[in-house]
């Protein structure tokens, strides 16, 4: 199995990402998509999941902030991000988010809001930000899980800053 990850659109769905999507048996959108054109445009290509960011239009408040899924054996969890905290609490309150997480036994947590590719394994859990799939940045980027025999590979694909 094939998924598509991507975040950060914010309003913008360029042709690159669509041409790289194609083939996908599922795309999971991380939030801040922008415009409900843009899931429509997605859900020609594969079957897609999605959440909403901080940065949505009232026409996809209906999106949840949070969504659990099993795919192929695997449990997976996406969120936008994360709220602002102070530094010095930092990792204090990550810590009890990240146990938390372990304790609904996710596989996969996917993520966006940072704009910044991620791609670690943390107690046996894969942490992935397919980065930012806007317009205009210097480093647009998006993801790829792969999933076979029970085992997942994460990667990204940088994609070009002029389309």
């Amino acid at each position: 199995m094939r998924i598509g990850v991507i975040a950060d659109t914010h309003g913008y769905l360029g042709d690159d990402v669509v041409r790289e999507l194609n083939g996908c048996d599922l795309i999971v959108h991380a939030g801040d998509i922008g415009d409900a054109l843009i899931l429509d445009r997605l859900a020609e290509i594969a079957p897609v999941k999605a959440i909403r960011g901080n940065h949505e239009p009232e026409s996809l408040e209906h999106l949840p902030r949070s969504l659990e899924f099993e795919e192929q054996g695997l449990r997976f969890m996406v969120l936008h991000g994360f709220i602002s905290i102070p530094r010095d609490r930092a990792m204090e309150l990550f810590g009890h988010f990240f146990e938390n997480i372990k304790k609904k036994n996710i596989d996969v947590l996917i993520f966006g809001h940072t704009h910044i590719p991620y791609n670690r394994i943390e107690q046996d859990m894969l942490l992935f930000n397919p980065g930012y799939a806007g317009r205009s940045a210097e480093h647009r980027e998006i993801g790829f899980l792969k999933i076979e025999d029970g085992r997942i590979e994460a990667e990204h694909l940088p994609l070009d800053s002029t389309e």
